[in-house]
């Protein structure tokens, strides 16, 4: 093996993916990072999924995407080297912001990152460079491919050529049935297109997007596909990590009230919890998904053939598909969310919970996944 800091032979450029946040996060790092790859003629190195961030279990979404199954494992003797200069875990910020949301800038932090320039975008532009740094035994790792796919002149040209064989790999692998009527009373004999709203609640913070947001997405959608003059009903699934008592504020809005509206909670639900893995594959097969500011809803987003909502309000963090579609976040197209909500509209209501509440719950969520695993064995 050669020694660090000596020159090699040049062979095969290498990058991989590596990061401790949730799936989602990991997720679309591992797509974005797939789609430099290919722009740039490297191999991708599948280093797989770690972390708990929200307690997912890593080796299930090992399995869940198996993308072992198309790129190489990272193994010894490959080495994995910090690639550097590249884009931020935090992206678009320095460093994490909590109160930073409608001050993003994509053209400044491109800026900083892309153009400053970063490892990949040397690779792109300084030969001299790429056959110094592209060594047979060395994988290249960092958090996220970010700036090259949201910086790049030849975006959406980068996502559309890798998207086919990522969607191809993404269906070969066995995925949970999903089971599109279950929860619904009574279950629908027959049914129109099959929707997800993805709201992303809980740690979420300011990305979190307005009740309003979600009322006028149903809307639009019901105003294009939805039942009446002789059609099937839609079906809306509702994918969240919210608490229940949070949605009152949601089912209070006219257009969702009185719907065909099913909601699968990720967690706080001990009677009906939905596994991460069937509510993103639900997200990813849907009819329609209605996306939250966030990277789960991105990695969907980009491997579904179905119609996409994008929210308006988050262009500066991500680069929507040209045939997805902008949904205004804010009644008035003009206006931002602050605290994840609008002035002048309903408010998202907060669940306050005791300490000793919050114990009850946790018993009881222990308690219920336990008696499901019994029933499973």
């Amino acid at each position: 093996m050669q020694q660090a800091g000596t020159h090699c032979t040049p062979g095969m450029c290498r990058i991989g993916q590596q990061s401790f946040d949730g799936f989602g996060h990991q997720m679309e790092s591992k797509l974005t990072c797939i789609a430099a790859a290919l722009a740039l003629g490297l191999e991708f190195v599948h280093l797989p999924f770690v972390g708990k961030a929200h307690g997912e279990d890593p080796q299930e979404m090992e399995r869940f995407m198996d993308l072992s199954r198309v790129f190489r494992r990272f193994a010894r003797p490959m080495r994995k080297v910090k690639r550097f200069p590249s884009s931020w875990s935090t992206w678009p910020f320095a460093t994490p912001c909590r109160f930073c949301m409608n001050s993003a800038n994509l053209s400044n932090t491109c800026e900083l990152t892309h153009f400053a320039p970063s490892w990949l975008r040397k690779i792109e532009i300084n030969q001299s460079f790429r056959a110094d740094a592209c060594c047979a035994e060395r994988v290249y790792v960092a958090d996220n491919c970010f700036d090259f796919m949201n910086c790049h002149a030849d975006w959406p040209g980068l996502w559309y050529r890798a998207r086919p064989a990522m969607q191809a790999h993404y269906h070969a692998v066995p995925k949970p049935f999903a089971a599109w009527t279950e929860g619904f009373q009574p279950p629908p004999r027959e049914h129109g297109a099959k929707v997800v709203l993805h709201v992303r609640l809980g740690d979420v913070g300011e990305r979190r997007l307005p009740p309003g947001y979600y009322s006028r997405a149903v809307r639009a959608v019901r105003a294009e596909l939805g039942g009446g003059d002789g059609r099937a009903s839609l079906l809306f699934r509702l994918q969240t990590n919210g608490w229940p008592e949070n949605l009152r504020t949601l089912f209070e809005h006219p257009d969702v009230a009185g719907g065909h509206v099913v909601v699968d909670h990720s967690k706080y639900s001990v009677e009906r919890a939905t596994g991460l893995g069937l509510s993103f594959h639900r997200m990813v097969t849907a009819d329609v998904l209605v996306m939250g500011r966030s990277s789960l809803s991105m990695a969907a987003a980009l491997l579904t053939n179905g119609t996409v909502y994008f929210p308006r309000c988050w262009d500066q963090w991500r680069r929507p598909l040209p045939h997805w579609r902008l949904l205004d976040c804010c009644a008035d197209p003009h206006a931002v969310p602050r605290g994840g909500d609008c002035a002048g509209e309903a408010k998202w209501k907060r669940r306050k919970l005791s300490a000793q509440r919050r114990i009850k719950n946790k018993r009881a969520q222990r308690r219920g996944a336990a008696g499901r695993r019994a029933v499973d064995e």
